[in-house]
C-alpha cells in the first residue's frame, strides 16, 4: 500500500509539473493569425527541390506523395514563420527529423521539418518572419500547410513564388 501511495504521489507531481509547463499555451489569447492566401512568406531562402503532391525520384526509381514542399537551402540557413502563430510542438518526427509546428488558429498549422536547430519553444508566440530555427544537414526545409489533419498545397499561399532550381 505504501509503495502504491508513493507511485500515485510521483504521478501527481509529474502531472502537476507538465500542466505548469503547458500553462502558457492554455492561457494564451485566441489568435487571428490564420494564414491568408497570397500573404504568407516563403520560410527560408532557397529554391524548390520537390513540390507538393506526387513526386518522382531523381533516377525515376521511386515515387511518393509530398504533403508539403521541400526548399533546398544551405545547412544553417535561418528558417522563419511563414505566418503569425503559436509554437504548438518542437521535437523529432519520423521522416522529418527536428520539427517545429505553429498553430495559427481555426485549425490551421504550419510544419517546418528538416531543422538542425530549433530556436523556439512550445508556447512561444511568433510574428510573421520571426526566426524559428536553422536548416539541418539534409540541406532542405520541408514545409507543410495543414487545415486540421489535411495537407494543403502551400504554393498558392505564398506572397512570392518559391524560386525554381537554377539551370
Amino acid at each position: 500500500a505504501a509503495a502504491h501511495s508513493r507511485a500515485l504521489e510521483a504521478n501527481r507531481l509529474a502531472l502537476a509539473a507538465w500542466l505548469e509547463q503547458l500553462a502558457p499555451v492554455l492561457k494564451a489569447p485566441l489568435r487571428s493569425g490564420r494564414p491568408q492566401k497570397g500573404k504568407m512568406l516563403v520560410p527560408v531562402a532557397g529554391w524548390l527541390r520537390h513540390g507538393y503532391g506526387l513526386q518522382e525520384g531523381d533516377q525515376g526509381l521511386s515515387r511518393w506523395r509530398n504533403r508539403g514542399v521541400d526548399i533546398k537551402s544551405p545547412e544553417g540557413a535561418p528558417a522563419a514563420a511563414a505566418s503569425p502563430g503559436m509554437v504548438a510542438f518542437v521535437g523529432r518526427s519520423p521522416g522529418l527529423g527536428l520539427v517545429v509546428v505553429l498553430d495559427h488558429g481555426a485549425g490551421w498549422r504550419t510544419v517546418y521539418g528538416g531543422l538542425g536547430e530549433a530556436t523556439v519553444k512550445t508556447g512561444d508566440v511568433l510574428k510573421m518572419g520571426a526566426p524559428l530555427g536553422r536548416v539541418g544537414a539534409s540541406g532542405h526545409l520541408h514545409f507543410e500547410l495543414r487545415l486540421e489533419a489535411k495537407s494543403v498545397n502551400p504554393e498558392a499561399w505564398f506572397r512570392e513564388p518559391i524560386p525554381r532550381a537554377p539551370q
